[in-house]
């Protein structure tokens, strides 16, 4: 009875007290394929969504390759090569290609997830904006030249801008002359003075004319904008005029006197434009 009572002892189980656990089980291997799997999708999120605001090399790398052989296959007889690439977000690359035969062949093609989306070939090449901007810079830094060379500088604060007339008298890879430049030319110059009218402005004129004439320089229009030294803002019409190229149109005397009152009406004093060809 005894050997009984202890085998049903042992035998039976201890009751659960208030602090018993209970016995974690072991992870099995499809929680831990499935936990590997998701953190290797989210280093591969991470990486994709890296490239595609900051770009990679292989991207790159394709794109410049793609654009190349686009150029070569559309426009034929030149050596294209690329002379500068820049990245926009979700694989977008411009890239700059230079025909090594001429210097004005120069345009930028998108490239779009591996697929060139635009060129600006039609704009830059073929209404010969390159040409002209060309012409445009080899002018103002001749002009610049000349002025440093003869001290020339009418206002304490002198500014110019030059302008060249329609692309429709240049040809592509045109050479510059700066003694013969076939389309109209301009030289603006403008700043301010203490007493703006015609006999000053006439002085700064030929004085820029007779520099001009001394260092070869191929103008044909000379203008000047005189602003009264009160006048510290440069009316918003002219000076987008400058910043573009564009030639401000002479006010017409009845344009001229409008002018007048509304600048007085805003008790400000007005300029004076004065142009010669």
């Amino acid at each position: 009875m005894k050997t009984m009572k202890n085998f049903e002892n042992v035998s039976q189980p201890a009751p659960a007290g208030a602090g018993h656990r209970r016995a974690r089980r072991p992870r099995t291997g499809s929680r831990r394929r499935a936990a590997a799997v998701a953190g290797v999708a989210l280093v591969l999120f991470l990486l994709l969504n890296a490239c595609a605001t900051l770009g990679d090399p292989l991207s790159r790398a394709y794109s410049r390759a793609h654009a190349l052989d686009y150029a070569n296959e559309n426009w034929p007889g030149h050596d294209f090569y690329i002379v500068q690439t820049s990245f926009s977000p979700f694989w977008n690359y411009n890239v700059t290609v230079q025909a090594a035969d001429s210097i004005d062949t120069r345009f930028t093609l998108r490239v779009g997830t591996g697929i060139v989306r635009w060129t600006d070939y039609d704009t830059v090449v073929a209404q010969k904006i390159n040409t002209l901007s060309r012409f445009n810079d080899s002018l103002q830094a001749d002009v610049q030249a000349a002025f440093t060379a003869a001290g020339f500088s009418p206002f304490e604060a002198t500014d110019f801008l030059v302008t060249i007339g329609e692309t429709a008298e240049l040809t592509l890879d045109m050479p510059y002359d700066k003694g013969d430049i076939i389309p109209k030319t301009s030289l603006f110059i403008f700043g301010f003075s203490d007493a703006p009218g015609a006999d000053a402005a006439e002085e700064i004129l030929r004085g820029a004319k007779a520099v001009m004439t001394e260092y070869g320089i191929d103008i044909d229009e000379y203008c000047v904008t005189m602003y009264d030294g009160r006048y510290n803002e440069i009316d918003g019409a002219v000076q987008n005029g400058y910043d573009t190229g564009w030639r401000p149109p002479v006010p017409s005397p009845e344009n001229r006197k409008r002018r007048v009152r509304t600048l007085k009406k805003r008790g400000r004093a007005p300029g004076a434009f004065f142009c010669f060809v």
